[in-house]
C-alpha cells in the first residue's frame, strides 16, 4: 500500500519531493472502497492523472478534517480529471463523493452515487462483494427518510457481508427497525451484538435507552461520553430521529444521575 497523504502533506506540498504516480493504481489498490488509499507524492507537470490524483487525495484530507465544502469540491474535481484523462468512471470516486454528500446532508445525490458505485464495481465483476457501499446506501436512505428502503438494504449488506466484523448495516438495522417502531426487534438486534461484544457503546447506549436503563447507559457513557450529549448524537453520530428523541427524552429524566455530567 502507498502510505496515506497527512492533512498537511495534501495542502502544502513539496515541490522538490513531487513525483509521477499512476492514479488507476492509487484509486485501485484498496480493497475498500471507503477506504480507498491516496499516494504522497504527485508530479509537477499538471497531467490529468496527476489532477484526478491530486484533486481525490485533497478530498480525502478535507473530509477527515470535517471541511466538507472543499472536500466535495476536490470530489468533483477528480470526477472531472477522470473524464478528460479517458480513465472512465471509477467506483471509489462515487464512494467517496457519496460520503461527503452524506456529510453535506444532500441525501438524494448521494443515494444516486451509491448507486452508481455498486452498478460499477458490479460491472467490473458479477461476484464483487459491494456490502460497504450497500450499507453507505441504506444510511443515504435513511437520512432521506426512506426507512422501508434503508432496512431492506442494511439487510442485503448484513447478508453480503456474512460472518466477516463489520457492525454498520447491523447497527443501522437496529436504528431503522426502531425508527419504523419495531422495538423488540430492535433490542433483538442490538442485544445480538452486545451478546458477542458487551463494550460495544452504540448497542449499549441504545438498549440503556430504550429500556429506560439507567445502569446500561451510564456503562455505554463511561466507555464513550458523547452519547450524553444530544446535540452530537443527532448531529453526528446520527441515530435515527424517534431514538433521539427517546434519548432527550431519558437525558432530562435521568439528569444529575449520568456518570461523568454535572447536571
Amino acid at each position: 500500500f502507498f502510505p496515506r497523504l497527512s492533512c498537511s502533506e495534501a495542502i502544502s506540498l513539496d515541490r522538490e519531493k513531487r513525483s509521477r504516480v499512476s492514479a488507476v493504481r492509487v484509486l485501485f489498490v484498496a480493497s475498500t472502497p471507503i477506504h480507498a488509499i491516496s499516494c504522497g507524492r504527485f508530479s509537477f507537470i499538471p497531467l490529468p492523472e496527476e489532477a484526478l490524483v491530486n484533486s481525490y487525495s485533497l478530498a480525502n484530507s478535507y473530509l477527515t478534517m470535517g471541511n466538507y465544502e472543499d472536500a466535495y469540491t476536490m470530489v468533483r474535481n477528480a470526477e472531472m480529471a477522470a473524464e478528460k484523462g479517458n480513465k472512465g468512471e471509477i467506483v471509489e470516486l462515487f464512494v467517496t463523493k457519496g460520503i461527503v454528500e452524506e456529510k453535506l446532508l444532500l441525501w438524494k445525490q448521494a443515494i444516486g452515487d451509491y448507486e452508481k458505485a455498486i452498478s460499477l464495481e458490479k460491472a467490473k465483476n458479477p461476484f464483487a462483494n459491494s456490502a460497504t457501499i450497500v450499507s453507505n446506501l441504506a444510511n443515504a436512505e435513511a437520512g432521506y427518510g426512506d426507512y422501508k428502503q434503508a432496512l431492506s438494504d442494511f439487510r442485503k449488506a448484513s447478508k453480503m457481508n456474512g460472518n466477516a466484523e463489520f457492525f454498520a448495516p447491523v447497527i443501522g438495522e437496529a436504528l431503522t427497525l426502531y425508527q419504523l417502531d419495531q422495538v423488540k426487534e430492535a433490542l433483538n438486534v442490538f442485544n445480538s451484538i452486545l451478546v458477542k461484544y458487551p463494550s460495544y457503546s452504540d448497542s449499549l447506549a441504545a438498549v440503556g435507552v430504550i429500556e429506560g436503563d439507567l445502569h446500561k447507559f451510564n456503562n455505554a457513557i463511561a466507555i464513550d461520553g458523547r452519547y450524553a450529549d444530544i446535540q452530537w448524537v443527532r448531529e453526528i453520530r446520527r441515530w435515527t430521529p424517534k431514538l433521539c428523541d427517546k434519548l432527550e427524552e431519558r437525558l432530562d429524566s435521568w439528569k444529575g444521575q449520568i456518570e461523568g455530567t454535572s447536571s
